[in-house]
């Protein structure tokens, strides 16, 4: 089993090789059949997932980049321009993008996850399969049936020999099991006996979720690259400004996180800049004599906090991002009420 670096990409086909080369040597009854449903439920996953993210993953590399980003400022701006630094980096387009963007990820998140209900689409899944093999069971099955109590073979149970003999990425997150362990025999039995879930239920909403992992492992990979290259062709266009600060990336998932939370857009040429400056930084200097109180920024935050993500500036901010991006994808269509 390997650990996968957050600077990898994972080889979709390869890796569903992997998955079934690992059912075979620890299932029975994985015929020809079975492994036709379940590399559809392995890509039935990666669909799923097509435009989803992990925002949680992002939060290191955007302060990584804003500091950056400050570094950059401080080196290059104009001797003029200096006393205003404070001040500026606020308004300048890459640290304001990226402070909303880390925003922006999150209700995307949200918005691209709102509808998903794990159980359903297992049952359409295994609906459409029509599975009825009782042959397909771990290997062991019949012996551990015998007398079964709760949690029997956990005692027993080799997880570095699994480890070892499974050939794909450890898919295991804070919330759920890695693939070897969903499908390992203790816990497939305790799901069919104790939890009324069939095993090969188990069997393929492993290969399902796994295919989920794959895709957000995958897109958080090239989100994480190409804000990276953004920041770096935006600094080649110039320091202060940028005419359009979506279109500085093809991806279609971080124009997906810019709808919704656009930054700020007045410093779009030269002269906005130099008009900011004068009639909103200069003045601005002058009335500040200190930086806000702990207090302040406290509220600040707490008004953050409490953002209502069921009023209907998010409802709006979902239909705006799913009706955007069904325009690249038919897929989503159906999402958008």
């Amino acid at each position: 089993m390997k650990k996968i670096n957050k600077d990898d990409v994972i080889f979709e086909e390869k890796e569903l090789n992997y998955l079934l080369e690992f059912i075979k040597k620890k299932w029975t009854g994985i015929d020809e059949k079975i492994q036709s449903d379940l590399r559809y439920a392995y890509q039935q996953g990666l669909e799923k997932a097509k435009y989803w993210i992990n925002y949680l993953d992002f939060t290191k590399l955007i302060s990584e980049l804003e500091k950056v980003r400050l570094i950059h400022l401080e080196k290059n701006l104009p001797d003029e321009y200096k006393p205003y630094l404070d001040l500026l980096k606020y308004a300048d387009p890459v640290m304001s993008g990226l402070y909303r963007f880390n925003f922006g990820l999150m209700d995307y998140d949200k918005i691209m996850k709102s509808e998903f209900k794990y159980e359903k689409e297992i049952k359409i899944l295994i609906n459409q399969f029509k599975i009825n093999n009782n042959d397909i069971k771990p290997i062991g099955w019949d012996f551990l049936l015998k007398n079964y109590q709760d949690f029997d073979g956990y005692d027993t149970y080799n997880i570095k020999s699994d480890q070892e003999l499974f050939g794909g990425v450890d898919s295991a997150t804070a919330g759920s099991s890695g693939f070897h362990l969903r499908i390992n025999l203790p816990t497939t039995m305790y799901n069919e006996i104790c939890q009324g879930h069939d095993r090969v239920d188990t069997l393929i909403g492993a290969f399902f979720a796994h295919g989920i992992f794959v895709s957000i492992h995958n897109n958080n990979f090239k989100v994480s690259k190409d804000l990276v290259d953004m920041v770096k062709r935006f600094e080649k266009m110039g320091i202060y400004y940028v005419e359009n600060m979506t279109g500085l990336s093809n991806n279609k998932m971080i124009q997906g996180v810019l709808h919704c939370h656009k930054p700020y857009d007045f410093l779009t040429s030269k002269k906005s800049f130099e008009t900011y400056v004068k009639e909103s930084l200069q003045p601005r200097a002058e009335e500040i004599k200190q930086e806000m109180s702990e207090e302040d920024i406290i509220n600040d935050l707490i008004k953050e906090i409490q953002r209502d993500n069921c009023n209907d500036e998010f409802k709006e901010k979902k239909k705006t991002v799913l009706a955007f991006l069904a325009n690249q994808d038919n897929h989503l269509k159906r999402k958008i009420k």
